[in-house]
């Protein structure tokens, strides 16, 4: 595929990955004219790829060149009618049209090229406009580019340059069957995708509009791309080839191959079909004639016109202007174009498929996927019997077993890979359910404890230095002393916990959608478990800090005391914290931040956090309570296990480290996994969550273990 490096430049140009694919293949034993097929193919695939995954199409249109007086100084202009506002029927791609009023440039200045090349730079367009007659834009040639300056100059010798308008959708209305909607001051019947917003990219000039670096009709291979819609030859271009001689019941790729092997010395037609006139080998070749036709299909140029322009012209370039010139007199090319519309209607059918199980399962959707709600009401067994067909397969003779086999993929049918995308569908609604079920399970650790990410399953180093000494009075002579850091370190890691659970035939048979809900919600739960359970069992089971090799809390780390829960409590911890000295001897000042309470102290911290005046009881009620709100409390259950009277006073991690919680990449909840097990039935899932938690510091918290431990 062209290589292409966001950070270095511009894609590979097209000239240049034909010669260095057609060498490669040629030195893998490819002959020379398969070779240049298959690479054209791949070419064709990259650039049809974008547009569909990207919602863009290119329109062609004519251009008109200001002229330029001899006292003008500025530089010569440019204007293009993009589009006219009329509806574009592409059969098997669909019918869209663009509304006027949402048509604006991307940017305040858009790049105008030559031929598409991204090095090749002509000028900008600065202006934009719409009206009766359509969508307008306008530029200025750049005064120091050679590309420009061949623009310029062929344009002054009246070579008849079109342009090429890219156009990418930013807002879709799509109108279903018989549905009405006026646009352009038309009314518009569906289907329909109506562009209701939607911006210019790129222009470039071409020597003619339907230029074939943009790969967005036909393509020179066969393609089994994995998205979009198949692209067959033109049929008008397959009717002229069998016309030379090809096989009607040739196939795509053999058809290919005969076009590129034509040697006009030995054209013959095809028996039992009119003889075709061909210019001789002084003129055109085969190949430039078959090109030639094909281009006069696209403009809408008639045959026998097409065939005349081969007899008299001695070059491809020279037919191809004038061909230009017959469509131009014949119906001027503005506000036509090519397109590809986004994804296919199997795909379409399999997110509102996916919507529709989510709007089953009570998920809430912003904006559910067009004809979700239609297909809300649909079994399992329903959703994928019109899977299936949607795809290619006939499922008029199957019984619900090999439906649910074949929805599943754990039945090989001709024509159908292994694994179908309609598992994907129930994999991708099992992973919304778990993660809706992740972020609505009680969990506290997210309150009090930093998040880091790591790419991999190393060892995490988290290197810490001392505070630094303190800075000393230097006399009118003095000298400047080094100053000296104590380095420690403490490490964390990731470890992966996981389950698996199976979605077998029964499931889709039944209908058993509460087996599609049940299990990923329970992982979702149990996914937030795991993580209370890690971050809490540092508390409770007192970790070993590597750096000492002493616990957490530890009488040497004069972070543990024995005080009940109280004003007084309080006050000697907070007084504990605040004088924590570093491994340099200066004191800290550490400010409590979190009063981390069990349960069964849940009431007694409440009345702490929250009244006004003094819980003492040698207090009168005048008296303020100098606790209110000045701690975050946080109040967590798996505590009460360990000790029903301990609790801990804990610092912002955002002044020391106290308790690292890590992700794989970042990603924080559990994720869902689709595998393939020949031992079940059906298909089964990885339930995976990539986490690890470890202290870092144990300067920033406290423990208290209160009255009866």
């Amino acid at each position: 595929m062209p290589r292409k490096n966001r950070a270095q430049g511009p894609a590979e140009s097209k000239q240049d990955f034909l010669k260095r694919c057609a060498a490669e293949a040629a030195g893998a034993g490819a002959d020379e004219a398969g070779a240049m097929s298959g690479c054209v193919a791949r070419w064709n695939r990259e650039r049809l790829s974008a547009l569909i995954d990207e919602d863009r199409f290119t329109l062609s249109a004519s251009v008109e060149l200001a002229s330029q007086d001899e006292d003008e100084s500025g530089p010569r202009r440019f204007g293009i009618l993009a589009y006219t506002g009329k509806l574009i029927d592409w059969g098997y791609w669909g019918r869209f049209i663009i509304d006027l009023a949402g048509m604006r440039l991307a940017k305040a200045k858009v790049p105008a090229l030559l031929n598409h090349d991204r090095r090749q730079i002509v000028g900008t367009i600065d202006r934009a406009s719409a009206d009766a007659n359509g969508f307008h834009v306008t530029g200025a040639f750049s005064s120091v580019t050679d590309a420009a300056k061949e623009v310029l100059g062929l344009a002054d010798e009246n070579f008849p340059w079109q342009a090429s308008i890219g156009v990418q959708a930013l807002k879709i209305v799509q109108l279903a069957r018989d549905a009405t909607m006026e646009v352009n001051g038309q009314l518009v019947t569906g289907p329909c995708d109506v562009w209701t917003e939607s911006s210019v990219f790129e222009t470039s000039f071409c020597p003619f509009g339907a230029d074939d670096d943009t790969a967005a009709i036909s393509m020179t291979a066969d393609n089994n791309a994995p998205k979009g819609p198949e692209v067959r030859m033109n049929e008008k271009l397959r009717k002229l080839l069998e016309r030379l001689g090809l096989d009607p019941s040739a196939g795509e790729q053999e058809a290919l191959a005969f076009m590129a092997g034509i040697d006009p010395d030995r054209i013959t037609s095809a028996p039992g079909t009119p003889a075709l006139a061909v210019p001789d080998a002084a003129a055109l070749s085969g190949v430039d004639v078959v090109t030639l036709m094909e281009r006069g299909t696209k403009l809408g140029v008639a045959e026998d016109k097409v065939k005349e322009l081969a007899l008299s012209c001695g070059s491809l370039a020279d037919a191809t202007c004038r061909l230009v010139d017959l469509a131009a007199a014949a119906n001027p090319p503005v506000g036509g174009g090519r397109m590809e519309s986004g994804r296919t209607e199997l795909e379409k059918f399999t997110l509102a498929a996916e919507d529709a199980l989510c709007l089953r399962s009570s998920l809430g959707l912003e904006k559910p996927a067009p004809g979700a709600a239609e297909l809300r009401g649909r079994t399992l067994r329903e959703l994928a019997r019109e899977y299936l067909e949607r795809a290619g397969v006939s499922t008029r003779m199957m019984n619900n077993q090999q439906l649910a086999g074949a929805a599943l993929g754990v039945v090989r049918l001709t024509g159908m890979h292994t694994f179908s995308d309609f598992g994907a569908i129930m994999s991708n609604v099992a992973q919304k359910v778990m993660q809706k079920a992740y972020a609505e399970a009680p969990s506290t650790w997210q309150a009090w404890c930093s998040v880091s990410e790591a790419t991999d399953f190393k060892v995490s180093e988290r290197p810490q230095m001392s505070e630094a000494p303190s800075l000393e009075l230097i006399n009118e002579h003095g000298e400047y002393t080094a100053g000296s850091f104590t380095d420690f370190k403490e490490s964390n890691q990731l470890r992966t916990y996981g389950r698996k659970f199976t979605v077998t035939r029964k499931t889709i048979i039944n209908d058993d959608l509460s087996t599609l809900l049940r299990i990923p919600r329970a992982f979702g739960s149990a996914g937030a478990r795991r993580i209370n359970d890690l971050v809490y069992f540092i508390l409770t089971g007192n970790q070993v800090m590597a750096y000492d090799a002493r616990a957490l809390f530890h009488s040497s780390h004069t972070n543990l005391a024995a005080l009940a829960l109280g004003s007084d409590g309080l006050s000697k911890g907070r007084e504990g914290m605040r004088t924590q000295t570093g491994p340099g001897g200066a004191v800290l000042n550490i400010v409590p931040r979190y009063l981390l309470v069990p349960a069964a102290l849940e009431t007694a911290a409440d009345v702490l956090m929250r009244s006004v005046a003094s819980t003492d009881a040698d207090k009168n009620a005048g008296v303020h309570n100098p606790w209110q709100n000045s701690l975050v409390p946080v109040v967590e259950s798996r505590l009460d296990a360990n000790s029903k009277t301990a609790w801990y006073l804990i610092a912002d991690s955002a002044q020391i480290d106290t308790v690292e919680v890590m992700f794989l990449d970042g990603v924080q909840e559990p994720v869902i996994e689709e595998v393939e097990i020949p031992d079940v039935d059906g298909r089964a899932y990885y339930v995976r969550l990539d986490v690890g938690a470890r202290a870092l510091d144990h300067r920033g918290m406290r423990k208290s273990a209160g009255t009866g431990v």
